[in-house]
């Protein structure tokens, strides 16, 4: 069961990387609703899921879910700096600056871990 959650994951951060959203965001839900069942997974894994399937409702500018799942990779795993960004930057552009400027100062001097090239900040979109 654990190589297969870990195949499912691979598989959403692959979708993920060619930019296949839809796709991307249903296979993290699938990896996060079989960790939740089955307990068969690391904490770092479960938070980089909803941290990323939060960056995909971030860019669709569903802002309070994508709150929601940052939220969750925050508590999956509390050592996990890149949710608190995210969710700092969310609130920012939600125009809670206050809010935001507490978590990144909070957070955002730690160590990244060696999960960092498989875990993705949300950006701004720009158009060309």
């Amino acid at each position: 069961m654990e190589e297969a959650n870990s195949q499912i994951l691979d598989h959403a951060n692959s979708e993920f990387k060619k930019k296949n959203f839809k796709q991307a965001e249903e296979l993290y839900t699938e990896f996060i609703s079989s960790c939740l069942q089955s307990r068969k997974c690391t904490a770092g894994d479960l938070a980089t899921a909803y941290n990323n399937r939060g960056q995909i409702k971030y860019l669709r500018v569903d802002f309070h879910e994508a709150v929601e799942d940052c939220t969750s990779a925050i508590q999956a795993d509390s050592q996990f700096e890149i949710p608190f960004y995210n969710r700092g930057l969310i609130h920012y552009r939600l125009g809670k600056n206050r809010h935001f400027l507490t978590m990144v100062n909070g957070k955002i001097n730690t160590k990244l871990t060696a999960r960092q090239n498989k875990i993705t900040y949300f950006r701004p979109v720009l158009s060309e």
